[in-house]
């Protein structure tokens, strides 16, 4: 670290420390017009920003163009809120652990803030969209490079079929040429036809050039044809690989132009980053610290708190491993929270912990949750409430509002004339529901937990899926059926087959009763698994086999903790 940067760093850590203090000495006692705790909370935050800001000078020097370096103290005060003082020594225990939580074995990325400068000095620079369009760029030429040979292999795999099928050998030469003849012209055909559906030929002989090949195209490929038909059953064969060369040749076409649009894009990227200077890159760090400090103060309304990005007492903060076990919590009980269009289209957010107070946010702008390292009471509580941010966007940008104005349709909300009313109670229900309906305590009315259970929960009447089998397509079913079906005998291989013959049709006894008889060998194996019994329980009920369903429902009620799932196994237990 420079010494500027260290005097800064100094200075920063001192202020805080008197700040503290003085939190100290004001207490709980604060005369009226006096300055009160808050005023002080506001102060530190201050500070800390004001840090965040300042250091930046320093840090953008070097090789910055490929990454920017920030001095593990420095690091530390960024991500953490760390400031060396005596009462945050709980702290460094938990910056230890988040330094070596494994990215690679979370389904979430999770970032910290110096991550986030860093992405975003890369962004500044263009380092990833010049990558990207290099990237593109070599594999569409290799895709070009490639294509006489794949249109080489069709052309003999089509020849040598030409050979088994047809015995007449005049007919059999007299179609060879046809053929050949038909390939000597497809692509400077579809070349023209491209060329017409672009904007036309500009003169009288292009048009007639275009004319004679379509003629010449069409008449060859009409005797192509012609002769695949005589060749009987296996013309269908030959018809499929004449079909993959003309749509080869389209793609081929196609890529001639996307070549041209991203090398054109790539040299205006490039040309652009190497004119970035320094001070650019400081200004636009300045502009994400700004942005982060105003997402800051939105967490802490958003919990009604102060903004507070330095912890000066013991207490939990956020960390990837809780952050990653509570998501798993809110993505069972809200399994449509990544599994839409945009989530497909965008990527399923990733995850920042900033160092401020509050409850979770969601940032439309980066696609991202801003979990704050200080939350006011569960991580559970702040996630859930990053993820209902989260549907409101998704649910805004659908356009139609799908997911509010049935919710509006609620009996409690449907008095509500503000549409700003009936958001804010449907993001506190969604708290309550994934905070509390969730762990089988039961704080809603009746009609709103009715339309949580049809529009945001799980299926009480199916069978328990694991979270990767939920948008199986038959075909993937039967992929994973046949890669289970490889492995050693388990207890969780029996499961999860009984899980994906279940899954093929609901209405078909003989792939229950098949289902069945796989949960059964699982049960068999492991009788301390709840889900087990879940699935058991719901099986029996598709098969009519009433007497082992209520078996199974009140096993389960034994051995699974309180829950949702529980109350509804004692639903099913009444039914029966």
């Amino acid at each position: 670290m420079s010494s500027k940067v260290g005097d800064r760093t100094a200075e920063a850590r001192e202020k805080i420390a008197g700040l503290a203090e003085r939190l100290e000495e004001l207490g709980a006692i604060e005369e009226p017009g006096e300055e009160t705790t808050a005023d002080v909370y506001h102060t530190i935050d201050r500070v800390y920003w004001d840090m965040c800001r300042q250091v930046l000078d320093e840090v953008v020097q070097g090789d910055y163009r490929e990454k920017i370096v920030f001095p593990g103290d420095l690091s530390d005060f960024l991500c953490y809120g760390h400031a060396g003082l005596p009462q945050q020594e709980f702290l460094a225990a938990s910056i230890e652990r988040t330094k070596r939580f494994d990215q690679t074995q979370s389904p979430y990325r999770i970032v910290t803030v110096d991550s986030a400068l860093t992405e975003a000095c890369r962004r500044i620079l263009l380092v990833d969209e010049v990558r990207r369009l290099s990237e593109e760029r070599q594999e569409i030429l290799r895709r070009i490079e490639e294509h006489p040979i794949r249109m080489e292999r069709l052309f003999d795999g089509k020849m040598m079929l030409l050979d088994q099928v047809v015995r007449d050998a005049g007919t059999r030469e007299r179609l060879r040429h046809q053929l050949t003849d038909w390939y000597s012209l497809l692509q400077p055909y579809i070349r023209m036809e491209k060329q017409v559906k672009d904007g036309g030929l500009s003169s009288r002989t292009e048009r007639i050039r275009y004319i004679d090949f379509k003629e010449r195209y069409t008449k060859l490929l009409e005797q192509a044809e012609e002769g695949l038909r005589i060749a009987g059953s296996s013309g269908g064969k030959m018809k499929q690989i004449l079909e993959a060369m003309v749509e080869e040749t389209q793609a081929l076409v196609g890529m001639d132009k996307r070549l041209d649009e991203v090398t054109r894009e790539l040299e205006k990227r490039s040309l652009e980053a190497e004119q970035i200077n320094a001070t650019q890159v400081r200004v636009g760090l300045e502009e994400e610290i700004a942005y982060l400090q105003s997402m800051a103060k939105m967490c802490a309304k958003w919990a009604q708190m102060p903004p507070l990005s330095i912890p000066l007492a013991q207490r939990e903060v956020a960390e990837p491993l809780p952050i990653v076990e509570t998501l798993a919590v809110i993505d069972e009980y809200d399994p449509g929270l990544f599994n839409h269009k945009v989530a497909r289209k965008r990527g399923i957010p990733s995850i920042l912990i900033l160092p401020a107070s509050g409850n979770g946010k969601y940032d439309w702008k980066n696609n991202r949750f801003l979990i704050p390292s200080l939350f006011p009471r569960t991580i559970l509580e702040s996630l859930a409430s990053a993820a209902i941010n989260y549907r409101d966007d998704v649910d805004r940008q659908s356009g139609d509002r799908e997911m509010l104005n049935s919710f509006r349709e609620t009996k409690e909300v449907r008095d509500l004339r503000s549409s700003i009313k009936i958001q804010n109670r449907l993001m506190d229900e969604y708290v309550n529901w994934i905070v509390k309906e969730a762990a089988g305590y039961q704080v809603m009315e009746k009609e709103i937990r009715e339309w949580f259970e049809e529009h945001i929960g799980p299926d009480k009447n199916d069978v328990k899926l694991p979270k990767e089998y939920r948008t199986l397509s038959f075909k993937d079913i039967q992929a994973e059926t046949e890669r289970l079906a490889g492995i050693p005998e388990s207890s969780d291989k029996y499961y999860r087959l009984a899980v994906l013959t279940s899954m093929k049709n609901k209405r078909d006894q003989e792939d229950q009763e098949a289902a069945l008889r796989f949960i059964e060998k699982a049960v068999e194996q492991n009788a301390s698994a709840p889900d087990y019994f879940y699935t058991l329980g719901i099986l029996c009920r598709r098969t009519h086999k009433k007497k082992r369903a209520t078996e199974a429902f009140r096993k389960y009620t034994q051995i699974a903790p309180q829950s949702w799932w529980s109350r509804k196994a004692q639903e099913h237990l009444v039914g029966l």
